[in-house]
């Protein structure tokens, strides 16, 4: 599974920075985000980071075949762990 980045752009609501308003959200390059919200900045922009998970047709199998491998290879690690207790 592939993750993508987009950013999520803010700008305080009052001088206080009490509240906060959300601009937009938006890919690319930051200096690029930066300058296309400039001018709808109250005092200064705040551009956060969101992972956002891209999620295709055999994504939910994958993750199934890989927590049914996980459990297996679990199993395997608590048997050798019992073998070894008494050495």
């Amino acid at each position: 599974m592939n993750y993508e980045t987009i950013y999520h752009v803010t700008t305080e609501g009052d001088c206080e920075g009490r509240t906060t308003r959300t601009l937009g959200y938006a890919s690319g390059a930051l200096v690029h985000i930066e300058e296309f919200f400039n001018n709808q900045k109250t005092y200064s922009l705040t551009i956060t980071p969101i992972k956002v998970l891209k999620i295709k047709a055999n994504s939910a199998k994958e993750k199934h075949d890989l927590l049914l491998l996980k459990k297996r290879l679990q199993s395997e690690i608590d048997a050798i762990d019992q073998k070894l207790e008494p050495l």
